[in-house]
């Protein structure tokens, strides 16, 4: 999901047979024993160049679990995941930590 505003959110979704690590989203409703469930992760990426004098778009919340989604009349939507991956504190949204906190999991499953 592209923001005007500067941020960008890649929804990277993955579905599977539940595992040790089922999502938490799914163990708060009950899901992830016998059923399937479908884990959300959420990647912020910095802004680009030309974004840098727009308003940001995107906020995430400390604890990897929720984001913000800003419109351009100041109107807020929050949005929960399983993972929020967010480039622009540090390498939290590196390739690495992306892959290791979310993907490998996807990969051995498959």
């Amino acid at each position: 999901v592209g923001s005007p505003r500067g941020g960008h959110v890649s929804p990277w979704c993955g579905t599977g047979p539940p595992t040790p690590r089922t999502s938490p989203l799914c163990r708060e409703h009950g899901m992830g024993t016998g059923g399937s469930c479908i884990r959300v992760a959420a990647r912020v990426r910095p802004r680009l160049p030309h974004e840098a004098r727009e308003p940001i778009g995107v906020e995430s919340d400390s604890d990897g679990r929720a984001l913000v989604l800003i419109d351009g009349r100041g109107t807020r939507k929050l949005f929960s995941a399983d993972d929020v991956f967010d480039a622009r504190a540090g390498d939290q949204g590196s390739q690495t930590v992306v892959f290791n906190r979310f993907g490998r999991d996807l990969v051995l499953q498959s």
